[in-house]
This record gives structure tokens, C-alpha cells and sequence, in this order.
């Protein structure tokens, strides 16, 4: 009997130590970047500056190289049923509202533990060339955007720090 309460205790010690190496469910290496308004949880990694500003939930990599990533939420019309027609309607918004947008690629992709599409595109902002990652999922109700920018120079300097984000995300 006191074999069995020892081995009992041990367990319970090496869980209490275990559930001390994370605070609040946070990844190792990163910080939540949102609150319990939303339903989801966003984390980017700690070298990372948290911008919250104006009800997007933001990051960017330093003042140096703004690097950007940002996670949103719409409400779809009832014209944007599907996933192909969301984006059909954004991708407008975009030919008109940018210049030079080009579309680099479209592939299937994960956000968190969800399906979701990844559009990258090129596109002229305010004078300035950038390169975009747009990942997007739907959830409830909602369509949710993780949308990196970065210069086209310093995109893939980033890209495998925004896939970690993307693979941590998760959904309440």
C-alpha cells in the first residue's frame, strides 16, 4: 500500500511539474497575442512586438523590417457562401484597391487545426511594394484571415516564423 500512495505521489508531482512548463496553455518560444473576446487563440513567437491597435490583434517583427501578421474576422455576405467566393470578393477589392496585384499562389493549408486556403500575392500599397500571405479559414459564422506582409526582400526571412503561428493558432 504505501509502494502504491508513493508511486500515486510521484505521478502527481511529475504533473504538477509538467503543467508548470507552460503558463496558460501558451507554446514554448511564444506569447498570446489575443484576448478572451475572440474565439480564437493567436501566439507569436517572443521576439516578436505585440501591436494591438483598433481591434485587430497584430504583431511586427521589429522597427527595422515592420513585418507584419494580423488575424481577422468577416462576417460574409449571403453572395459569399463558400470559401472560393469569399476570396473571389476580397481578390476584387484588392485589384481595385491596390496596384500592380498579382496573385503568386493558392494552396490548400492548415490554421491551427482547421482546413484553410493560403493566397500569396504581390501588391503596391500607399507607394510601396509588398508580399502577402493571406491564410484563411472558415469558422461559426465567420471567415478568419491571417494575413502576413512583409517587403518582398524580407518576406521569406519571416515565412518560417508565420507558418509556426499558423500551426499553433487555435479555435475555442
Amino acid at each position: 500500500m504505501k509502494k502504491l500512495i508513493c508511486v500515486l505521489l510521484a505521478v502527481v508531482c511529475c504533473l504538477g511539474f509538467a503543467s508548470c512548463a507552460k503558463d496558460n496553455g501558451v507554446p514554448d518560444g511564444y506569447q498570446l497575442i489575443s484576448d478572451d473576446k475572440v474565439a480564437y487563440c493567436f501566439y507569436a513567437p517572443t521576439q516578436w512586438t505585440k501591436n494591438n491597435v483598433g481591434g485587430a490583434y497584430s504583431v511586427y517583427y521589429s522597427t527595422a523590417d515592420p513585418s507584419v501578421v494580423m488575424v481577422t474576422f468577416y462576417t460574409p455576405s449571403s453572395d459569399e457562401a463558400t470559401l472560393d467566393d469569399f476570396w473571389a470578393t476580397v481578390e476584387a477589392q484588392y485589384k481595385h484597391q491596390y496596384t500592380n496585384y498579382e496573385l503568386v499562389s493558392d494552396e490548400m493549408t492548415m490554421l491551427g487545426d482547421r482546413n484553410a486556403r493560403a493566397f500569396t500575392f504581390t501588391a503596391g500599397i500607399s507607394g510601396s511594394d509588398y508580399k502577402i500571405l493571406q491564410i484563411v479559414t472558415g469558422y461559426g459564422d465567420y471567415y478568419y484571415t491571417m494575413t502576413y506582409m512583409s517587403t518582398p526582400e524580407k518576406f521569406d526571412s519571416h515565412l518560417e516564423a508565420v507558418k509556426g503561428m499558423a500551426s499553433v493558432f487555435k479555435f475555442k
